[in-house]
């Protein structure tokens, strides 16, 4: 459905629904970030209770972990934000 993170295919290689023409623009980081950062506020309590690691290992860890995350889930949300935008067909008036 998309080469990337930044960009939608302008069409579905199976079905050949124009998709292109689906404004995403940010909502897909705005759930992401949201989703993410709701994740991490336990993944910090659980970090420091069960392994009392130091701040900065820590920060280093999660940050990675964080990374991680967001990326892998990003390509997910996106998919379902577009696939909302399909159904409910919001296209752009421009496109």
């Amino acid at each position: 459905m998309m080469r990337g993170y930044l960009q939608i295919v302008d069409r579905c290689e199976n079905c050949g629904e124009p998709l292109g023409s689906y404004p995403a623009a940010d909502g897909p980081a705005f759930f992401t970030i949201t989703n993410i950062m709701l994740l991490l506020i336990p993944m910090i309590a659980a970090t420091w209770v069960w392994f009392r690691l130091s701040p900065f290992v820590m920060l280093v860890v999660l940050s990675a972990l964080t990374s991680v995350m967001t990326l892998i889930l990003l390509r997910y949300v996106k998919g379902a934000f577009v696939g909302y935008l399909w159904a409910k067909d919001e296209q752009d008036p421009g496109a």
